[in-house]
């Protein structure tokens, strides 16, 4: 003070104390300015998970056993989350992560809460229905809170513990005493043992042999297709023929199958003509007149050649009435689409890549090795898989290598196609050789490999040479005969996108059970031990890698997971299996005798961890799971078997030619699940726009209380609704609930609404209640605000979509606020058709920009109090904002100013502060 006092004069005592004070203050005025900003520079965040909902319930459910048989809803990965305050400000964004999960810094904005928007969710993608870990696309949250959102394909929706579907096949004519015996049975998917009989849904008398299978969901309809099988008949429709069951997603269903399409030059029936008249029914001679189906020796060489191979339905993702179905012809080695399913059905064909290209972009690197291409002789190439994943076709086909007879010819492919166009891909998806090291087909612990599991060339004769009588003749004098050769029969996908390739032993379809040589002079019974596998192919940076030494994508039980009759044995590609309990197993899950049981037949179920395999001797031990044949679950994620059921089991007391059933022979077909459609639901918001811009921001009020009609085109009431305190409505089509029990509605969220059909245009929601525009706490005084907003760059999924008849006219019940839409196809749920109010009367301007969208959802959360309708906690949207300058457009800077002017202003020194918020006034 004394140096002041010197330049400046001499300062009273009075105006000393003053400078004093105004340094203190100042002093503590900027302490408390960086301690405010400091605050504010701990950014808020917002947590959560986007997740795939395979059986729509709204819950995130991250535990499955084969007990309750539920799909594990996996993280949805590069969903876009975006974070905005109060003022519309885009606080951050981020993608989620391989788990789904994000978490969201909101750098420096300030609101108490914050808009959370989801986008960029993929195609035929939809968010899943409302529940407690599902609160839409757009969520209003407070500063550490979590939002969660739950997505849907609706063609991979699924119930949980859904039934399963399969072949299976029975010895002789089909109008002998076998005719009532099962080719097509039911069950569900935890079933487990022997214990619980399966449902019956087809006859041999109606469709005879089959393996294809496909189900239409939206008319509840199982399609098979003729497959051509030794010992066993066509139904009646023939070599070509497909039939369709009506199948419920629950109950029982259905035993009379109906032929329904014939697919043209699938080859002449070689069967024997009766029991006693052993010439063939293509017009070749027999020397044998008795016992003919024991015999079947027409048969032999048209196995995988005649008849049809794979069955897949494709579903069109926007309308099922263009669903199609898709078969592989083996006869003349094309693909056929079968179109027009509700009517009168068109069969169309098309050509295979059966000369194996190989160009473009995906081109792979020429050579032998798994991931490289070879070349294959144009007629050994036999196509037979077919499938559909995600809206992309997927045909299998195998190199036989009966030309060369040369194993290391012997060779797998997958292709891809567009459904729509059958067009194909101009380089294999995925290649890989099949003459891999397997263990044993037949074997003893105590003296090794009777008969090795190795792959051969395919073969055509009973005699042949490759054929392996090594195993001891039983003690009632049956032989046991083995020769694997593979057929790629089945391909299906993990909700990971792994593959799963289901190989089926073509001598397994060429033998029966206790059956004779082609050649009728050899009166000795035979017995084929099948020998199938099943490999892995893991999604890597979008290309498929086969499974090497019992890894996948490094995930499975590698060399530690040896389980075979001769451990010393290689038992897959690098030696070691992925899937490596495809053995029969004693009591104590050791191998026993027989080291590859699978049959090439799968089925997975979307979401779930388990996928089930056709198998020979599915249960361990003696005598339960000798000479049988059923199912087996294993673990998609690390190989493991989880679970084991038996259809049927042979006798194997008696040496008895005819046997109704195929003992260690394929006895079991494809497997399909039977998953319902996916529900719709639409909704959802009443709220307070108190801005008047159209737009659902954060901290706007809701409005509880105002009754919902839901309206069809005809104009009749189908039901309606209450919203509750949060201001939200729910009409939905949903009947039963992820385990089958009747969805329970209440006030505000009605189920089993049938009258909400799919892809139906002119559905109205109306407020059409009277006391709703007369009562003060709902929507009396107001207005509706603007419609289709476009403001802040947006979209139609966080506006107002309420017009009136009459601007003119006071709302009322004669002329309501009303919403008119559409709906798309199954799982297309809308929670974007929302009605805003305000107190100040907008003339509507027309809708600008209108597009459509995926629906979303809008689901705040409330807190009520007293004196104001209760505050948005979540909603649904997507908002593009610019994002927000550093501190410029923020409170803080207004507050600290204030805090700084006022200090100087004590100190004597006149301050004028303006900052300017952004877009805010």
């Amino acid at each position: 003070m004394d140096k002041l006092a010197t330049r400046y004069g001499k300062i009273s005592s009075k105006h000393q104390n003053m400078v004093r004070g105004c340094l203190v203050a100042l002093f503590f005025g900027v302490i408390g300015v960086i301690v405010l900003l400091s605050t504010f520079a701990d950014s808020a965040t917002v947590s959560g998970v986007v997740f795939y909902d395979y059986n729509g319930n709204g819950k995130r459910d991250n535990v499955q056993t084969i007990n309750n048989s539920i799909a594990t809803d996996l993280g949805a990965k590069d969903i876009t989350v975006k974070g905005f305050d109060s003022d519309g400000q885009l606080c951050g964004a981020q993608k989620t992560n391989s788990n789904g999960e994000y978490a969201l810094n909101m750098g420096t904005c300030t609101s108490t809460q914050f808009r959370i928007e989801f986008s960029d969710i993929p195609a035929s993608t939809y968010p899943s229905q409302l529940g407690e870990d599902n609160q839409s696309t757009t969520q209003f949250v407070a500063s550490g809170g979590v939002a969660n959102l739950g997505i849907n394909r609706p063609d991979e929706f699924c119930q949980n513990n859904p039934n399963l579907v399969t072949s299976c096949y029975s010895f002789g004519n089909i109008a002998d005493s076998n005719t009532n015996n099962d080719t097509l049975v039911g069950f569900p998917f935890n079933i487990s043992g022997t214990t619980t009989p399966p449902m019956q849904l087809g006859k041999v008398g109606l469709v005879g042999s089959t393996w294809g299978l496909a189900y239409r969901r939206s008319t509840q309809t199982l399609y098979s297709g003729a497959f051509m099988k030794r010992h066993a008949d066509f139904g009646p429709g023939g070599s070509g023929a497909i039939y369709a069951s009506p199948v419920p997603d629950s109950g029982t269903g259905s035993t009379a199958p109906i032929h329904v399409a014939t697919i043209p030059d699938t080859g002449t029936d070689p069967h024997p003509i009766s029991n006693t008249n052993c010439d063939s029914r293509d017009g070749q001679q027999s020397q044998n007149t008795n016992l003919c189906w024991a015999r079947d020796e027409f048969s032999f060489s048209t196995i995988n050649k005649r008849g049809l191979g794979g069955l897949a339905l494709f579903s069109d993702p926007d309308n099922t009435s263009n669903d199609s179905l898709l078969t592989i012809n083996l006869n003349n080695r094309k693909i056929y689409k079968v179109s027009n399913l509700d009517t009168t059905k068109s069969v169309s064909e098309y050509n295979l890549p059966l000369n194996l290209p190989n160009s473009g972009a995906d081109a792979l690197p020429e050579g032998s090795a798994s991931g490289q291409h070879q070349p294959c002789t144009l007629s050994d190439v036999r196509p037979f898989a077919v499938t559909v994943y995600q809206g992309t076709g997927y045909v299998g086909m195998t190199c036989s290598a009966q030309t060369s007879r040369n194993q290391s010819d012997l060779r797998a492919y997958v292709y891809s196609f567009i459904p729509q166009t059958m067009t194909f891909s101009t380089a294999p998806t995925l290649e890989f050789p099949l003459n891999y090291g397997r263990s044993c087909s037949n074997g003893n612990n105590n003296t090794g490999c009777w008969q090795r599991a190795n792959w051969l060339p395919w073969i055509d004769s009973f005699d042949d040479p490759l054929v392996n009588d090594g195993q001891p003749p039983m003690g009632n004098g049956v032989k046991i005969l083995t020769a694997p050769q593979p057929i790629l029969t089945d391909i299906t996908f993990g909700s990971n996108g792994s593959m799963t390739i289901g190989l089926r032993d073509r001598y397994g379809d060429q033998m029966g059970y206790q059956a004779f040589n082609t050649n009728n002079t050899d009166n000795t019974l035979y017995i084929a031990t099948s020998t199938g596998d099943l490999l892995r192919a893991c999604s890597v940076n979008g290309k498929f890698t086969l499974e090497n030494a019992g890894l996948c994508d490094g995930k499975g039980p590698g060399s530690s997971g040896v389980h075979a009759v001769v451990d010393s044995l290689p038992q897959g590609p690098g030696d070691f299996e992925f899937y490596n309990f495809d053995f029969y197993a004693d009591d104590n899950d050791n191998p026993l005798f027989h080291d590859e049981g699978a049959q090439g037949g799968l089925a997975q179920v979307p979401g779930f961890s388990s996928i089930v395999s056709s198998a020979m001797n599915p249960l361990r031990g003696i005598p339960d799971g000798i000479w049988s044949g059923g199912l087996r679950w294993y673990n998609s994620d690390n190989g493991t078997k989880n679970n084991a059921y038996r259809l049927y089991q042979s006798d194997y007391q008696n040496a008895v030619a005819g046997t109704p059933y195929f003992g260690k022979a394929n006895g079991i077909g494809d497997i399909e699940a039977i998953c319902k459609m996916a529900p719709i639901e639409v909704g959802n918001l009443v709220w307070n726009d108190k801005n008047s811009n159209g737009i659902q921001d954060a901290g706007e009020p809701v409005i509880p209380g105002v009754t919902v009609s839901l309206l069809d085109n005809a104009n009749n009431v189908l039901a309606t609704a209450i919203t509750d305190s949060n201001g939200n409505y729910i009409f939905s089509n949903r009947v039963q609930d992820e385990d089958g029990n009747t969805m329970n509605s209440s006030s505000s969220h009605i189920y089993g609404v049938s009258g909400l059909t799919t892809n139906t245009q002119g559905f109205r929601l109306e407020l059409r209640n009277e006391s709703d525009y007369i009562t003060q706490d709902r929507l009396n005084g107001l207005y509706l605000t603007t419609a289709d907003s476009r403001i802040n760059d947006g979209n139609s999924q966080n506006d107002s979509n309420a017009v009136t008849l009459s601007l003119q006219t006071p709302l009322s019940a004669s002329n309501p606020a009303v919403v008119t839409f559409d709906t798309g196809p199954s799982g297309a749920n809308n929670h974007t058709l929302d009605f805003g109010f305000t107190t100040a009367y907008i003339v509507n301007p027309p809708v600008q920009d209108s597009e459509t969208t995926n629906p979303t959802t809008t689901t705040p959360n409330s807190t009520e109090n007293t004196t104001s309708s209760p505050v948005p906690q979540s909603s649904t949207n997507q908002v593009k904002n610019k994002p927000a300058t550093i501190f410029a457009n923020t409170g803080q800077v207004l507050i600290a100013s204030m805090l700084t002017a006022i200090v100087l202003i004590s100190c004597g020194v006149g301050v004028f502060v303006w900052v300017r918020r952004g877009n805010n006034k």
